[in-house]
């Protein structure tokens, strides 16, 4: 049966109790309360209007795109894996328009959501659970209906990961846990005003940001339906459009840090016991970057990084075991690069959606060296005293994950 899995397999105290669950959780739960930093001032009178909570139930009934060998066929199987079906339980919050930022992005709603799928044939790849947060806005609101579109971040596990005795077909998958990250669009119509019914299509990507190999990624697309119910009559939405917002600068400085594995032609190396051989790396970055806010939904910029990162010009060497053993390069200066990018940021109060395309402007010529073009996709949370923490996913080629990419800063802003 589809749901017996999820019933069987749902490990919430082993799920918590790892540290990078506990950290990762931290964005979702960012997410889920993305207006807890708003004017203390206005609280009392806030405080005396309704709170909007709603339910959410949504099935998906989808395909699983061929971007490997392994859901192409290659796997024990020996079929490719072409379907997939899951289902999502969430609990949010409607917008009223209490606030400036809810009429600027025309009345969203936000909430945490755990969702649940299996995939057809999916022996191999397990039956993964999701714990995520989602933002939801329209394009266009009418009097009973809205065209959506929406944005999910979180964490999966209970996948079936690579193992080289147990699954060693599986190479799209190499660990337990993976990033949840999903985008679509929904067309939204209020049958009453405590019921929603809606019908769109997503498109939902799972990596581990090479913290463990291999890791070629799924990514599946589907439509569904979902049906709502609020808790309260759904608000009347009468949108603002005076509302004002003074353009700003700011200069931002972070520091960020990583970890992932990287794989080795072991076919030339004697002696090695392992199939598969996975080295784990560290990464470190500085940023620097001038930004400018046009609105309240929007700001843009340019700016520069530095970073160091152990797998440049690196090696392995063989143990007496016969496992392997990380050889970095005998000069430091090979581990450095510099780069050049343009980063934009959605804001939603005090949370950003941060996207970034760079270029390598310098770097040593070597063998293990990177495209000259990367990019960063993630999170970053404002905090009142202008200090800020983000999470990101450090790619290549648009589709090549290399690194998560946990940061902090601080940021000097001036009219």
């Amino acid at each position: 049966m589809f749901i017996k899995p999820w019933l069987v397999n749902c490990r919430f105290i082993q799920f918590f109790n790892l540290t990078f669950m506990r950290l990762a959780l931290l964005f979702v739960l960012l997410f889920f309360f993305v207006n807890c930093g708003l004017k203390a001032q206005q609280a009392d009178t806030i405080s005396r209007k309704p709170r909007y909570h709603f339910f959410m139930l949504k099935f998906n009934n989808g395909a699983v795109l061929n971007t490997n060998d392994f859901v192409d066929g290659t796997n024990h199987n020996g079929q490719s894996i072409k379907s997939y079906q899951a289902l999502t339980l969430g609990f949010g919050k409607q917008t009223d328009g209490r606030y400036d930022w809810e009429h600027a992005h025309n009345f969203p709603n936000f909430g945490i959501a755990f969702y649940t799928a299996k995939f057809s044939p999916g022996d191999e790849l397990g039956y993964p659970n999701a714990l995520y947060g989602f933002y939801r806005a329209p394009f266009q609101r009418w009097n009973r209906s809205a065209l959506m579109y929406q944005i999910g971040f979180g964490l999966t596990y209970n996948w079936r990961p690579y193992d080289q005795n147990d699954n060693p077909f599986n190479i799209a998958i190499g660990s337990y846990r993976t990033v949840y990250v999903g985008l679509g669009a929904e067309y939204n119509y209020y049958l009453t005003p405590h019921w929603i019914l809606a019908a769109g299509v997503e498109a939902t990507h799972f990596s581990n940001g090479a913290i463990q190999k291999p890791n070629k990624g799924l990514n599946l697309f589907s439509p569904y339906v979902s049906v709502s119910y609020s808790l309260k009559e759904t608000p009347r939405f009468m949108r603002r459009y005076d509302i004002k917002h003074e353009k700003r600068n700011e200069v931002y400085f972070a520091l960020g840090m990583g970890i992932k594995r990287e794989e080795f032609d072991t076919t030339k190396y004697v002696g090695l016991n392992d199939t598969y051989q996975g080295v784990m790396y560290h990464m470190l970055s500085f940023s620097t970057a001038f930004m400018r806010q046009f609105g309240h939904k929007s700001k843009a910029g340019i700016g520069f990084d530095v970073t160091y990162d152990e797998w440049l010009g690196s090696d392995i060497e063989v143990n007496d075991k016969g496992h392997a053993d990380k050889l970095l390069s005998t000069h430091a200066s090979d581990r450095f690069s510099l780069g050049l990018y343009g980063s934009h940021e959605f804001c939603i109060s005090r949370l950003s959606i941060v996207t970034q395309l760079g270029v390598y402007l310098w770097r040593k010529d070597l063998p293990t060296k990177k495209p000259a073009l990367y990019q960063r996709a993630g999170l970053k949370y404002h905090f009142k005293n202008d200090l800020f923490v983000g999470i990101n996913i450090f790619a290549h080629n648009l589709s090549q994950a290399d690194f998560i990419e946990w940061n902090v800063g601080y940021r000097i802003p001036w009219k």
